[in-house]
């Protein structure tokens, strides 16, 4: 895959960060401990996350690179980034322009079993519509992929009923279109169901027909080079002119 246009500078992107901007880590988060008491979890260290993912036979580096694999702009805060006995780390960021959120995302890496769950991710309204959450996905399935995981899982929220009759449809959820219009499918298991999503999603009416009856649903891509998943996201990508052909 080529490069992925950034989410920074220039007519597809925002002004709120920088390539090479870095992450901020906060000093740790609050979590109750079993006497019921808050106490504050520093955040993994960059020999953590690396000696995590080298017994886990992924490759890479450390914080810098399992946040790109996340799907994590740089210049987003981060504000949990915990790595449990299970070899899970689990994130979340937030990426702020002054006082106005951009991006909230939640992300688990599960090392054992090579799997990115994308658990959560709100974008700000104008970064939407100019494309943040693809090409953030480019990012992720770029970076995921180099360092040996296999599969990103989502549960797809929202439904075309929601979007129809709310007075606000912009703050309604709708990864029930979106992740399908970038390549999340049922699951291999559910071939009936993911037969019928490839259809819908390959014609302009069916993707119509989707975004006006669809459902939720629990969303797999498969990050094997040349998968369906990747065809999906990288032909529409390169429509949108986020990625360089």
């Amino acid at each position: 895959m080529n490069q992925p246009r950034v989410p920074a500078g220039g007519p597809k992107g925002g002004q709120w960060t920088s390539p090479g901007a870095g992450y901020n880590f906060s000093e740790g988060h609050l979590e109750v401990d079993r006497n019921g008491e808050n106490v504050l979890v520093a955040a993994a260290s960059d020999a953590e996350v690396r000696n995590a993912l080298e017994r886990n036979g992924l490759s890479g580096g450390g914080r810098h690179e399992a946040l790109q694999a996340a799907g994590v702009p740089e210049g987003a805060t981060v504000r949990r980034f915990k790595l449990t006995d299970e070899d899970k780390l689990k994130i979340e960021v937030r990426t702020m322009d002054g006082d106005k959120q951009i991006l909230h995302q939640v992300r688990i890496l599960d090392m054992r079993a090579k799997t990115i769950r994308n658990i959560g991710q709100r974008i700000n309204l104008h970064e939407q519509q100019q494309g943040l959450g693809t090409r953030l996905l480019l990012q992720q399935v770029e970076a995921g992929s180099k360092m040996g995981f296999k599969m990103i899982k989502t549960h797809a929220v929202g439904n075309g009923e929601s979007l129809r009759t709310s007075s606000n449809p912009d703050m309604v959820a709708n990864g029930f279109y979106t992740w399908a219009r970038l390549g999340f499918l049922p699951g291999e298991h559910q071939s009936r169901e993911r037969s019928a999503m490839l259809r819908q999603m390959s014609t302009t009416k069916g993707r119509e027909n989707w975004k006006k009856n669809g459902e939720d649903f629990y969303g797999e891509f498969d990050l094997r080079e040349g998968s369906v998943s990747r065809r999906i996201l990288e032909s529409y990508a390169r429509v949108k002119g986020y990625l360089d052909e």
